[in-house]
């Protein structure tokens, strides 16, 4: 399972390993920018959380759903990151825009497996962050 939307400044610890979202901005034409939102909002939720994160570039904004996180049993993202392409058209891996491109909607029992996996999906999630359960306010 491969873990999409980690930037800088979205992770408490700031790795530097990790992209900017500045140096990725505007990177998406907004016709893909809208095909990815829309793969993005049909994922399965498998952890949701109420709230809402600051805006990582625009303090003044929020985005809602921050720490929830949909898969399409090949990709993990948190709920925030259609807010942020939205809003910046971050650039993403090619392999995930192909994926993108390629996939097929989930079908109901598909669904009903990844939310049964949930556990396993957080656990590769924080994983992939490098997390240590830290959940401290960014």
């Amino acid at each position: 399972m491969r873990v999409l939307g980690l930037f800088r400044e979205t992770e408490s610890d700031a790795r530097r390993e990790l992209p900017s979202i500045r140096d990725v901005a505007g990177q998406l034409d907004e016709s893909l920018a809208r095909q990815v939102i829309a793969f993005l909002k049909g994922g399965q939720v498998f952890m949701d959380v109420m709230g809402f994160r600051k805006d990582p570039l625009d303090a003044r904004k929020i985005l809602p759903g921050g720490l929830s996180l949909l898969t399409d049993g090949r990709w993990i993202w948190q709920a925030d990151l259609c807010d942020l392409i939205e809003r910046y058209r971050i650039g993403l891996p090619q392999e995930f825009l192909d994926h993108v491109a390629s996939a097929s909607p989930l079908s109901p029992e598909e669904r009903a497996q990844l939310v049964r996996r949930g556990r396993d999906l957080l656990k590769e999630f924080e994983a992939a962050r490098g997390s240590r359960g830290d959940r401290r306010k960014r």
